[in-house]
């Protein structure tokens, strides 16, 4: 499993220290679970904004399309 080091905030790490203490996880394996959230979720809204700029350019080529049309 590959490992790198993150900066929080001293508020930030108490209150992970304390999410742990209270669920009984490791500060490792909440902030992993984090990370898979928030990871998956950003892939997520990329996908959505790629999809709507594939709509909105199918949708500028028929406009453009049918204004070609109408000049013929």
């Amino acid at each position: 499993m590959a490992q790198f080091s993150v900066n929080i905030s001293e508020q930030e790490f108490e209150l992970l220290n304390l999410l742990s203490e209270r669920t009984g996880r490791s500060n490792s394996s909440l902030a992993g679970e984090w990370i898979r959230q928030g990871l998956s979720q950003e892939v997520e809204k990329q996908m959505k904004i790629e999809q709507f700029k594939q709509m909105l350019n199918t949708q500028e080529q028929q406009v453009s399309s049918k204004s070609r049309n109408k000049k013929h």
